[in-house]
């Protein structure tokens, strides 16, 4: 279950402040070169760091009346970077 809560917290961080192409497709802004093009795709564990220790969360201090920036926490998501696959998360 949090394997796939992390993926679609990616998910819901893309599109809160989505624009264009990106609010049709926000996989692509997660992983620019399009090797995920869908939560299946994003399920793949060589992605499990990424979306559970490296992503940003969805948070927010106070239930405001609309979007109040200075009340929300990241407001852009982490992108995938192709290097990672060999990188040790561990540094």
């Amino acid at each position: 279950m949090n394997k796939l809560a992390s993926r679609l917290d990616g998910l819901l961080l893309t599109l809160k402040r989505c624009k264009g192409r990106v609010c049709t497709r926000p996989w692509e802004k997660l992983h620019p070169r399009g090797n995920v093009r869908n939560l299946e795709d994003a399920m793949d564990a060589r992605y499990d760091v990424f979306y559970g220790e490296k992503q940003h969360l969805v948070t927010f201090t106070e239930c405001a009346l609309g979007q109040v920036l200075s009340v929300e926490g990241a407001l852009e998501p982490v992108v995938w970077q192709d290097e990672w696959d060999s990188w040790s998360w561990a540094t």
